[in-house]
């Protein structure tokens, strides 16, 4: 199993990989039916056509998800980093006011 790591992006990385590599098993095996279906009957070739229109919307869904999944992930980022930004900015404050009190005593 790989190393699942915490780091930025890595996440969005490893889906967007699941999802070509899903993909292109898709692709390879409807070539390979698709030099079949030439050969076959007119039931096999309805059946590649609704299935080769299903995968085509999948490509679509795994395309649209992963930009979702890559712009959630940026907001939340950007989220925490402003929040993290403003507690270090008031314990910078809160420290200076206590220094300032104890050289003052």
């Amino acid at each position: 199993m790989p190393n699942e790591s915490t780091q930025s992006g890595s996440v969005p990385e490893n889906v967007r990989n699941e999802l070509k590599s899903l993909q292109s098993d898709l692709k390879n095996i409807g070539n390979d039916i698709q030099a079949k279906i030439n050969q076959a009957g007119d039931e096999a070739k309805k059946t590649w056509n609704k299935l080769n229109s299903e995968r085509e919307q999948f490509q679509e869904k795994a395309a649209e998800a992963a930009e979702e999944t890559r712009a959630d992930l940026k907001q939340m980022g950007a989220d925490l980093k402003r929040r993290f930004e403003s507690l270090r900015k008031d314990l910078q404050s809160k420290d200076k006011k206590q220094t300032s009190s104890s050289a003052q005593s």
